[in-house]
């Protein structure tokens, strides 16, 4: 029996179920089969440093990571990218911002503006989707979310979500990992779902707890991942 699964609720902007089934309607059945047939034991490959988990051993996003692109790349998901321009002066990055992205490069020359490049990248994209996986620390869901906009600003993406550990996940990881719980209380603050102006969504990784757990790893208290403990698969 697996040992992952989706979270049934998702943090949306309003209509982003039907805009996926328009988008790439095989988006979700993907998704999910991708974190079903993770392997649970094989995902503990990190010892823990931290005082907390001094010597156990946690879930390895690299792992999890990795498999998730292993079943998702011979699909059509590949890597977004696009370029970035860094200005030298603040008074040009104001005079950068008015011109389309398209034309920046151009601009650029044209006005002898001093500058340096860079990207930036999205995990997994197909028809007009952006999937970003995030088992990173907090401010990075921020990230991908701010890059998600961009991609959309620049026509690249016609919608777009984030994969985040559920408590129950997250408690089985290092300390640091944001979790979908968290991260769905700051797109309500901010009232994502109310001003992003194209289809976006929190998705949660839960974990069954309820089973046997491997060697070195250390169960979780109850009272850390609420109801999710019990939860059954």
């Amino acid at each position: 029996m697996n040992r992952f699964r989706l979270h049934p609720e998702i943090c949306c902007t309003d209509g982003w179920h039907d805009a996926i089934d328009r988008i790439d309607p095989e988006f979700m059945p993907n998704l999910e089969r991708a974190v079903a047939t993770m392997d649970f034991w094989k995902c503990f490959d990190k010892d823990s440093s931290e005082k907390t988990k001094k010597g156990k051993k946690v879930l390895s996003p690299i792992i999890m990571n990795q498999h998730i692109e292993t079943e998702l790349k011979p699909l059509g998901y590949g890597k977004l990218t696009s370029d970035n321009y860094y200005p030298e002066t603040f008074a040009d990055a104001k005079r950068l911002r008015d011109i389309p992205h398209k034309d920046r490069k151009d601009f650029l020359a044209r006005e002898a503006i001093p500058h340096t490049s860079g990207f930036i990248e999205g995990d997994f994209f197909r028809s007009g989707l952006l999937l970003e996986v995030q088992f990173g620390k907090y401010p990075f869901v921020d990230w991908d979310i701010d890059k998600s906009i961009e991609f959309f600003k620049r026509r690249m993406i016609r919608g777009g979500c984030v994969l985040v550990p559920m408590r129950s996940t997250q408690s089985l990881m290092s300390t640091g990992p944001a979790n979908w719980q968290t991260a769905m209380g700051m797109f309500a603050e901010k009232r994502l779902d109310e001003t992003l102006d194209f289809p976006f969504a929190l998705i949660g990784l839960e974990t069954d707890l309820t089973g046997e757990l491997p060697k070195g790893v250390k169960r979780p208290k109850p009272q850390n991942v609420i109801d999710q403990f019990s939860l059954p698969l």
